[in-house]
């Protein structure tokens, strides 16, 4: 349960907190913040998705595609800095929004059935990908929950993450360089990356053999099932109506953009 808060929350703070320190520099030193930020943020991406391409445990896999998450935000906030609009960093705290609400239903979804399948029988093992073969058996709705999550976060409509990564990269197609064009193509295709961990998990649950920890594993019970639909409502809502968020989005990024003296 605290996963979702440590992924969906606590390093969203240290961002804000991150930016909030270097409007302060950008005040006193000259340097070239928004190329940073946009190298930094490609770097997370990368580096992010390769890693969670390596994992066998959901929770670690998840936890380094939380990287990459936080470098297409980076991205988007480079880009505001570089172009000096707002229309990127409002793409970079719209997905800091959505990302929260993504990665928080993905771990509360893992962390139920970590609870279904080993805790509450008395074992400590952690949930691992062979565990997910053929959840949607016995736990269907919690498969569907943890797949929208999942599709969410590779970016596919209509899920909250199309969105916000799509508002990003309308940041990037604003500014016409060769760079930004370099760095659409980049973002797109490593959301086409993500796709290879992502897909395979929700495969997994729906067109492989029950496993063993699957077929001896216990109820879910209701009072952790009511936190991921009120998640997974936020999610479709805020990929099919994004101005929901527009108020928060736009002020947020207006603010950041008068930090770094635009």
């Amino acid at each position: 349960g605290i996963s979702a808060m440590l992924s969906g929350v606590v390093i969203e703070a240290g961002l804000v907190a991150m930016l909030r320190t270097l409007g302060l520099l950008a005040n006193l030193q000259n340097a070239p913040w928004g190329p940073i930020l946009l190298a930094f943020g490609c770097i997370n991406v990368l580096v992010g998705n390769l890693m969670a391409l390596r994992q066998k445990e959901v929770k670690r896999l998840l936890a380094y595609s939380s990287i990459a998450q936080v470098g297409y935000m980076m991205i988007g906030f480079g880009i505001s800095v570089i172009s000096k609009v707002y229309v990127g960093a409002a793409g970079g705290f719209f997905h800091l929004l959505t990302h929260a609400m993504m990665k928080g239903l993905a771990f509360l979804a893992a962390g139920a059935l970590l609870y279904s399948l080993h805790l509450a029988k008395g074992e400590h093992a952690p949930l691992i990908l062979d565990d997910l073969n053929g959840v949607c058996k016995k736990y269907p709705f919690i498969a569907f929950l943890l797949s929208l999550a999942l599709l969410g976060l590779g970016g596919l409509p209509p899920m909250a993450g199309f969105m916000s990564k799509w508002q990003i990269l309308l940041g990037a197609a604003q500014i016409s360089s060769g760079l930004m064009i370099g760095v659409i193509i980049f973002v797109g295709l490593n959301s086409v990356l993500s796709l290879a961990y992502y897909a395979p998990m929700i495969n997994r649950m729906y067109r492989h053999e029950t496993s063993e920890a699957v077929a001896s594993g216990k109820e879910v019970s209701w009072i952790m099932v009511l936190p991921m639909v009120i998640l997974a409502v936020g999610i479709i809502a805020l990929g099919i109506w994004p101005s929901l968020a527009t108020f928060l989005t736009n002020n947020a990024a207006a603010s950041f953009i008068y930090a770094f003296g635009s």
